[in-house]
Parts: structure tokens; C-alpha cells; sequence
């Protein structure tokens, strides 16, 4: 993965489109009421920017988008999630079209959130740490989930952070031609 200074948004859409990404970061979502975009932010922070991810620090970028993330993300995806079973007349195909313009606002919350993440980072004075930027990533995304879950990551989340680790330093694909416009993070599993 290119990870030279690459803005938070580029990385963050690259590594969760990743194959295994998607559902290693669900399964600590759900776990552990991780919110998936500080752990690709603490993974960018240790693998893109090659700095230290102190506990204040993660503690700090929680802070700053908790009111947002609490406010508006978690409510778009509740509803998106309730809009897939029901009350009536959903399901159908009217509530589906519904659902996906739901879908389309949660990942353009989530996108914001993201820039806004971006924006915390780069307003911190310390530079690149001298440490090797994988060892980073990982203690990064330790401390996330460790805040999130309020104890240190256990074997299955340490697992599918060693996933999202290798999907990160794996060497990226060629494709023919690169996206007109970027993907958005696929919430259809949920």
C-alpha cells in the first residue's frame, strides 16, 4: 500500500476494501462497540504516518468525533439495519431504494468522520517515529480496540488485527486502470 503522507480517506477506502478487511474490522465493531473508522485511522496512523499512537492520543481522536459518531453515524446505520427487516412495509422494494439512500448517507457520515480524523492527526506536532511503521500499526490498533473494549484485545480480536495488519503491508494489485471516483465502504454483511 502506498502510504507516503496519503490522506486518512485514500487509505482508510484502500485497506477496508481489502480482502478479509471488511469483515475482521466488522467482527471488532460488533465485539467490542469499536468504532471502525478510529481503527483505520489508528492503522494509518502507525502504517502511513509512522507515529506513535499513545493512549491520550487515541483517547483524543475518540473524543473528537464521538458527539458525530454517536449522533449522526449510529443513527443513519440503525435505521439502514432496521429498514432490512422491517416495521411494515419494509421489506419491499420501496424501502429497499430507501435503504440504499440510507446506506449512501451512513458512508458519507462516515467519510466525514474520516476527514475529520485526518484533519485531529495532522495538528499534532510530533513527526515520524524512527520505529518500523508495521509495529506501530499494530500497537496502534491495540490500543483502539482496547480502548473501545475497556481491556486489552483477546485472542480472536488479536487475530483479526494481525489480518488487517498483513492486508495493510500486502504489496497491492495492478489493476488496468484506477477508479474514476472512490468506493465506498460495502455495509451490505450488516
Amino acid at each position: 500500500m502506498r502510504m507516503n503522507d496519503q490522506p486518512l480517506k485514500a487509505f482508510a477506502l484502500d485497506l477496508y476494501g481489502r480482502a478479509g478487511v471488511a469483515p475482521a474490522c466488522l467482527r471488532l465493531q460488533e465485539k467490542t462497540a469499536l468504532n471502525v473508522n478510529l481503527l483505520l485511522f489508528s492503522a494509518w496512523f502507525g502504517a502511513g504516518l509512522r507515529r506513535e499512537l499513545s493512549p491520550q492520543i487515541a483517547a483524543a481522536a475518540q473524543e473528537r468525533v464521538e458527539a458525530w459518531h454517536r449522533d449522526i453515524v449510529l443513527p443513519l446505520r440503525a435505521v439502514r439495519r432496521r429498514l432490512k427487516t422491517g416495521p411494515s412495509p419494509a421489506p419491499n422494494a420501496a424501502t429497499g431504494a430507501l435503504r440504499g439512500t440510507v446506506q449512501s448517507l451512513e458512508i458519507e457520515a462516515e467519510l466525514l468522520e474520516l476527514e475529520e480524523l485526518d484533519a485531529f492527526a495532522r495538528t499534532l506536532a510530533a513527526g515520524p517515529s524512527p520505529a518500523a511503521p508495521e509495529p506501530l500499526a499494530r500497537a496502534a490498533m491495540l490500543e483502539v480496540v482496547a480502548l473501545a473494549a475497556g481491556r486489552p484485545a483477546d485472542g480472536q480480536e488479536r487475530s483479526d488485527i494481525a489480518l488487517i495488519l498483513s492486508a495493510c503491508f500486502a504489496p497491492q494489485e495492478l489493476s488496468p486502470a484506477p477508479p474514476a471516483a472512490p468506493q465506498s465502504v460495502p455495509r451490505e454483511t450488516l
